[in-house]
């Protein structure tokens, strides 16, 4: 499962990303900027054409429209004000179709818009530590950090020049996990259980949620995991660590 999953990135990656200069315009629903090319033309046929990329510099997470023969994306506020954008401005852009995440296979297209990655992230990142017991949130190291009680077991921000969610994986899932291009060991700890995965290469959520699960088995006090009750068994983990020993094996 391990395996595939990377390879379906992989092939998402391998797709040559376009590069150009295009004016943030404002139109009736917002700054947007239109697209110089046609996507299916430039990557291929696809119900929705779902994207990653970088914004002069800063990465994000959305989808392309189509509307009056002109293939556009709206910008979210935050990613122009990350980028130093205002509308009448150029920006260097950078975009790259990305494979559909478990909870896009078969929902209708969205509104045409892109967000930075590490709201997209984050929001998911939040809604999984929501679920679980006694967690709660603080900045620490200049990113948000997830603990339950005092002790982070999850993180998710800026890692140098990529995004990451961090968490603490027992030793042996962590040492063959990282055979995955999408995780490594995570700076200054990784010699402990604790792992970094590439944010922008998700494309099961699920996936990390039992992965921060793990995590927070291996730090909440007894009292937390008390209250899990039949919510998230072990199994959920070990399933999945045991379907990724046997792709390893295999």
């Amino acid at each position: 499962m391990v395996r595939r999953r990377a390879e379906t990135s992989r092939k998402a990656k391998a797709v040559a990303p376009r590069q150009f200069r295009a004016e943030v315009k404002l139109g009736h629903k917002g700054p947007a900027i239109v697209l110089p090319f046609d996507p299916e033309t430039a990557w291929g046929e696809a119900r929705r054409h779902l994207v990653w990329g970088t914004l002069n510099g800063c990465p994000f997470d959305g989808e392309i429209g189509f509307r009056r023969r002109v293939h556009y994306t709206l910008l979210d506020d935050d990613l122009l004000g990350a980028a130093k954008l205002q509308p009448g401005d150029s920006a260097d852009v950078v975009m790259q179709p990305r494979p559909p995440r478990s909870d896009e296979k078969g929902a209708p297209p969205r509104l045409a818009c892109v967000r930075r990655a590490i709201d997209v992230a984050l929001e998911k990142v939040r809604e999984i530590v929501q679920s679980l017991p006694d967690t709660k949130e603080t900045p620490t190291w200049g990113a948000p950090h997830f603990r339950v009680g005092e002790k982070i077991f999850c993180g998710c921000g800026p890692e140098g020049e990529r995004l990451a969610i961090t968490f603490k994986l027992e030793m042996p899932h962590a040492h063959f996990i990282v055979e995955d291009p999408r995780f490594t060991r995570a700076p200054y700890v990784g010699h402990k259980g604790w792992i970094s995965m590439d944010a922008t290469c998700v494309d099961d959520w699920d996936e990390v949620r039992a992965l921060i699960l793990e995590s927070y088995r291996l730090i909440a006090p007894k009292k937390s995991l008390a209250k899990l009750g039949d919510a998230a068994e072990p199994s959920d983990v070990k399933t999945k660590k045991t379907k990724a020993g046997k792709a390893k094996r295999g």
